[in-house]
């Protein structure tokens, strides 16, 4: 025990003054925290969020401001919600 406790306790040691980067915290991960920290722009759920957003926006507000209504299909929802779904995926399969 005494001997486990001295190689921990040297290889720590020299862990640090080598640099060397202790990956065990970042493989398990944290309750409330993003699995990946990816600016927002590059998220695939994110932008397929915002797109969404805007095209129900868009579609609402086309007839009582511009007069012109705009209809936007279901599929194109659906479609964004697919790609929102896959983007999620990927950001669970691949590590920090």
């Amino acid at each position: 025990m005494l001997k486990k406790l001295i190689s921990t306790v040297l290889g720590k040691k020299l862990a640090n003054l080598l640099k060397l980067k202790d990956d065990t915290q970042e493989t398990a991960p944290v309750a409330g925290q993003p699995l990946t920290k990816v600016p927002w722009y590059e998220s695939k759920t994110k932008l397929s969020v915002i797109v969404a957003v805007l095209l129900i926006a868009i579609e609402k507000l086309s007839g009582p401001v511009f007069n012109h209504p705009v209809v936007i299909p279901n599929e194109v929802i659906r479609l964004l919600e697919l790609i929102g779904l896959y983007g999620l995926r990927d950001a669970l399969k691949r590590p920090a």
